[in-house]
């Protein structure tokens, strides 16, 4: 006797599976420079998590792939937080695995009828800012000197570099705060859950990211 995919969802749920909001108890890893919209859509549609990654660390392309998911799917998925904060590989890795662990020796006391993307995203992101935290780079920015100019599609390259290099240099609570904000395109209401802290302070941050980069930016000759 064959059984259809709704019996063999009832049969596999489990607690993840209620937690995430998903079919099966199926959550795809974020494979770098694999995982991304096209992959992870049909994980999610299919009934699992789909995660996008974000090893590349450009933040346009990060934003990019943000929106083609929601565009090929309306089902729960995940962004790699950890990597979008934090450039290596090995150390995102590293704090991802940290992250899951963490969810697991907590996951008794998490209630069902929450908000499980953001208490999950809210352990994520204090790891990260953390982390962030241990190991701030130099605040001073050193402007570069003067160039001939070069072709357009290397300057390009190089705003994108110094857009980066300014971004990272961010205070850790501002940079999560702007990253969640302006480059996955998050709720506030979403963002304040996952932080543990107010609308008014999310705004706040982002607020004052955003004139600490303007600042940054003009400096390295780079006009937003």
């Amino acid at each position: 006797m064959s059984r259809s995919s709704g019996d063999i969802a009832n049969v596999i749920a489990t607690r993840v599976s209620k937690m995430l909001g998903v079919k099966y108890p199926i959550v795809q890893a974020p494979m770098g420079w694999i995982a991304r919209a096209q992959l992870a859509s049909a994980v999610s549609n299919a009934g699992g998590l789909g995660i996008i990654e974000t090893s590349s660390g450009e933040l346009d392309e990060v934003r990019a792939e943000v929106k083609k998911m929601r565009a090929l799917t309306d089902k729960p998925f995940g962004v790699n937080i950890a990597q979008a904060f934090v450039r290596d590989p090995g150390i995102a890795e590293d704090l991802t695995v940290e992250t899951l662990w963490r969810i697991y020796r907590a996951h008794q006391q998490f209630r069902t009828d929450g908000n499980f993307a953001a208490w999950a995203r809210r352990i994520a992101t204090n790891l990260a800012i953390d982390y962030l935290r241990r190991n701030r780079p130099e605040q001073i920015l050193l402007a570069e000197p003067a160039a001939p100019p070069p072709p357009d599609h290397l300057l390009q390259q190089e705003t994108r570099k110094k857009i980066q290099q300014a971004f990272r240099r961010l205070p850790a609570k501002l940079q999560v705060a702007a990253t969640l904000a302006l480059v996955e395109e998050q709720p506030y209401e979403e963002i304040a859950d996952a932080l543990g802290t107010s609308v008014g302070a999310v705004k706040l941050r982002v607020f004052r990211a955003v004139r600490i980069l303007r600042k940054q930016l003009n400096h390295l000759g780079v006009r937003p």
